[in-house]
């Protein structure tokens, strides 16, 4: 999501806002982080376009873990519920994937999001979003590169649910992370904290409730303790050395 830019700059610059934004979401309801990246931006139409990048980055993440929620839901890994909803929720997140993909090939799609948002009645003025058009091949590549991120962190968290001698199939694991990583979405708690052990003994009802407490400690300390602060010191290295570059 460089904007197809190659320069080493442009990369320092990207890779800094990234990891400076993901260390500031891991510890605020919400993941707030995210608006330091339309802050860099200069320009209501550059902050704009940078909101509607997120949104389309944010829309394959969130479709994929999503997705795999929808599927825990209708194998029934974990809890009985209708399979209606989880076909529902599946379709939500095909929605999704399908959104972030029209806002990255479509400018008729950008576009009409720009005038849907002029009319907003707190914007002040015209807004003229900036369409960069990209290729198929790398809009694919973005989406793999999401479904990769996410099946690394379900691996992940299935090995740390092995450390703490919680014997679940990886499916289960992947379904009660995902469903929990949404509803940490909610800007409820900072990092999730409460969110996600009330999430996770519901859902992991029939297993041992200080084992299950003890797997979501240890994501509170590898996952968004540790990533956050790998982030943050990441993050400001390389907005340093795009300070100085400049």
């Amino acid at each position: 999501m460089n904007d197809g830019r190659k320069d080493l700059q442009s990369w320092i610059r990207s890779w800094g806002r990234f990891f400076e934004s993901y260390a500031i979401g891991v510890v605020t309801p919400g993941r707030m982080g995210e608006i330091l990246k339309v802050g860099h931006e200069e320009g209501k139409s550059a902050k704009a376009s940078t909101v509607v990048k997120m949104i389309s980055e944010r829309g394959f993440d969130l479709g994929v873990f999503l997705f795999f929620a929808a599927l825990a839901l209708i194998l029934g890994s974990f809890i009985e519920t209708k399979t209606t909803l989880g076909y529902l929720i599946m379709l939500i997140s095909l929605m999704l994937v399908a959104l972030a993909f029209a806002l990255l090939t479509s400018g008729r799609s950008v576009n009409f999001l720009g005038k849907l948002v002029s009319h907003l009645p707190f914007v002040k003025g015209g807004i003229k979003l900036e369409y960069r058009e990209y290729p198929a091949w790398m809009i694919f590549v973005i989406f793999f590169l999401s479904l990769a991120g996410a099946l690394s962190h379900f691996v992940s968290c299935y090995f740390l649910a092995e450390s703490v001698g919680l014997d679940m199939p990886m499916m289960t694991v992947a379904g009660g992370v995902a469903i929990a990583g949404m509803l940490n979405l909610l800007p409820i708690t900072i990092m999730g904290l409460g969110t996600r052990e009330i999430t996770f003994l519901t859902l992991f009802s029939t297993y041992d409730h200080s084992s299950v407490m003890a797997f979501s400690f240890t994501i509170l300390l590898v996952a968004q303790i540790g990533g956050g602060l790998f982030s943050m010191l990441m993050g400001h290295f390389l907005l340093f050395l795009d300070k100085h570059r400049k």
